[in-house]
């Protein structure tokens, strides 16, 4: 408000208070709303000074640029005559007195009203003045930064230190960032958050085209004009990789690549006639290959980068592994004989490596090794968890010989044709009337082809040719089985001879033999002699018995609780009825598995401490593997608590098949057994 206005105001309160009252007007109201609506202009000057503030504003808590471009300075004393910091608490006061009467009068926007307050609250000012502080600071740093990028030269050790300028100025946006609200808008000064970050971007730019690029260019001719040989190679190739990652003009970027491909072209054909007189053709036997395998894998390292841009040196590398095709089949056969007298699966996969490159071990004779190499290296891992487990076993030496049929993959030929009462089967079996004749006649035709000496495989055939109506052809094939002296095919000769199947005259002293051979072989009643047939249908679990009858442990289950109660249940049993085991060493068994499950579970407590680790542990095992619902939870428990049930109803079952107690394959049973608990227990 000018000084004439006050004063005049002031002349006409003094002169005429009888005027005044006579007419009814209230003076002191005047003179107030007066000094409001002067006071509400200065605010709506003062937001109006920075630019973009009463449009953009966006005021949040913690303040904004915009809210800080108010209080800077000069644009804060300009307006109020004095700084922000130097406000006291009646300035404050004063102010909200006057806000309030702008707001009742409706003088000043939404926008407008909201930033005032924001500034004049005095609950804010420490807040704004610290925010201030660390936007000048940032504003200060990167004020050096800018200094130090101004001053870089065109040469390399500049250029060097132009990517860690760049990091330090957007750690200090970064930083200025998190201190105050994100800005959209110019401060009175002319800066922002965003708009320093964009300005200093710029700024990199253009210092590094100014110093990276004559810097890369230098490089690039001096790389050009020193390179020879296949180190050459690879310092081109490197500096093909650099400038594919740099920030430089794409114009430059393609001038500079141009000159490293020229180079790279010009370079090849001598590289690649250097390397061919040094590598030289391969011979037939294994130290030699193994020699040239190193010298190819060498070459490939040396040119890897420069391959896919240099047509001689691809072409070579092609005519290499050519030369090596012919040896392959011979030496893959001679490595797997190699293979085969392995005893660490470490050894196998470095064997195999040093005579054949990777990609030759993705097809044909290759592929053949490697998969046989696999094959033995988890075989080898396996054995080494069953001897751990159950000791050692008699097929063993068969399996590292391999030559033992207790564990082949079973084939579709086995699932869809195997006989359920055939104790050479590896699948559970199928009954003549539940048989997929078609399916079954095709695939162990597929079968045998694979496997013509497979016993199992010719008999399977000829059971199904049987289910097909073709007994004459089921006849030839139970006769090649029976060549090859699987027992299963004797019994169905002997059959066929005591009916007169068609093709074969009615001959009771012939199908007296072939019984008898069944019979020895295990197809019938002497199956005492053999090992047992954990047949699925008999047992409620086939696998466990099997894991332990054959010490294999890829057939235990994963719930260790069911494992122990199902196994130590039979310890039980056989301490009752055959005098196997002892009480005393099973109730052992017991409390090391209870210790070992709950430490410091004592002697007098181990057998409550089973019991109560059974109703614990089972249901939150149980409930982690199998979290779908508590029905299936409840059921995985009463499997464990059925355990022990399942473990002596298949012992007695495995019983009746093999003798009793004295039986070879009953011994065989305890010894793995015992194995077992003594490693669960210690």
């Amino acid at each position: 408000m000018s000084k004439l206005r006050t004063g005049l105001l002031l002349s006409l309160s003094l002169a005429l208070p009888g005027l005044a009252a006579a007419q009814g007007f209230n003076l002191g109201k005047i003179i107030k709303d007066s000094l409001s609506s002067a006071s509400c202009e200065k605010y709506k000057r003062w937001v109006a000074s920075v630019p973009g503030a009463a449009a953009n504003a966006s005021v949040g808590r913690g303040g904004s640029d915009v809210v800080l471009s108010l209080v800077a300075e000069p644009v804060f004393s300009q307006a109020f005559g004095k700084s922000y910091r130097e406000l006291t608490q009646s300035d404050f006061r004063a102010a909200a007195s006057s806000l309030a009467e702008c707001r009742r009068g409706g003088t000043l926007t939404p926008t407008e009203m909201q930033l005032t307050q924001q500034v004049w609250n005095e609950h804010m000012q420490v807040t704004l003045l610290r925010q201030q502080e660390a936007l000048q600071a940032q504003r200060a740093e990167l004020e050096g930064i800018r200094q130090e990028l101004a001053a870089l030269r065109p040469v390399e050790e500049d250029y060097a230190r132009l990517d860690g300028l760049k990091a330090r100025g957007d750690a200090a946006i970064r930083r200025g960032r998190t201190s105050i609200a994100s800005g959209r808008v110019a401060s009175a000064d002319g800066g922002s958050v965003l708009g320093d970050l964009a300005a200093f971007e710029k700024e990199v730019e253009a210092t590094r085209q100014r110093v990276g690029v004559p810097v890369e260019t230098q490089r690039v001719q001096a790389a050009v004009a020193a390179a020879e040989g296949s180190a050459g190679l690879q310092v081109l190739t490197g500096h093909l990789d650099r400038l594919r990652r740099s920030s430089l003009p794409a114009t430059v970027v393609q001038g500079l690549r141009e000159s490293l491909n020229k180079r790279i072209t010009e370079l090849a054909a001598g590289v690649a006639q250097q390397e061919r007189q040094a590598i030289h053709p391969p011979r037939a036997d294994l130290a030699d290959l193994a020699a040239h395998a190193a010298s190819v894998r060498d070459f490939d390292n040396r040119n890897s980068r420069a391959l896919n841009l240099a047509p001689p040196l691809a072409e070579l590398q092609r005519a290499l592994r050519a030369e090596r095709q012919p040896l392959l089949a011979g030496a893959a056969s001679e490595v797997a004989r190699q293979v085969r007298g392995l005893r660490e699966p470490e050894q196998i996969s470095q064997l195999v490596a040093r005579y054949f490159l990777a990609d030759e071990l993705q097809a044909g004779p290759g592929a053949e090794l490697k998969r046989m190499a696999d094959q033995r290296a988890e075989l080898l891992k396996r054995l080494s968890t069953d001897v751990a487990m159950f000791g050692a076993q008699p097929e063993h030496a068969d399996l590292l010989a391999g030559t033992s049929q207790t564990g082949p993959a079973p084939t579709r030929c086995d699932q869809l044709a195997a006989d359920p009462d055939d104790p050479g089967r590896i699948a559970p079996g199928v009954s003549d009337d539940d048989m997929n004749v078609a399916a079954a006649v095709q695939s162990c035709r597929e079968a045998v082809k694979a496997e013509p000496r497979s016993g199992r495989l010719q008999f399977q055939l000829g059971r199904a040719l049987l289910e097909d109506k073709k007994p004459q052809d089921a006849v030839a094939q139970f006769r090649r089985a029976a060549e090859l002296q699987y027992p299963a095919a004797y019994f169905y000769l002997s059959e066929a001879y005591k009916s007169g199947m068609e093709g074969l005259p009615r001959n009771d002293k012939q199908a007296s033999q072939y019984a008898k051979l069944a019979e020895k072989g295990g197809y019938g009643s002497g199956m005492s002699s053999s090992h047992p047939v954990f047949a699925e249908a008999d047992y409620e679990d086939a696998n466990m018995m099997q894991a332990v009858y054959y010490g294999n442990s890829s057939l235990l289950g994963d719930n260790g609780l069911y494992n122990f109660n199902y196994l130590v249940a039979q310890a039980q049993l056989l301490a009752n009825e055959c005098r196997s085991f002892k009480l005393s060493e099973v109730e052992g068994y017991r409390t090391a598995f209870v210790r070992g499950v709950i430490p410091g579970t004592t002697d007098g407590m181990a057998r409550m401490g089973f019991e109560h680790m059974k109703n614990i542990a089972t249901t939150l095992a149980d409930a982690i593997r199998n979290p779908r619902s508590m029905v299936d939870n409840g059921a995985a428990r009463q499997r464990v608590e059925n355990a022990g049930m399942y473990g002596t109803r298949d012992l007695a079952q495995m019983w009746s098949g093999i003798g009793g107690c004295q039986a070879p394959q009953a011994k065989r049973y305890v010894k793995n057994l015992r194995h077992y608990l003594s490693r669960v227990g210690a």
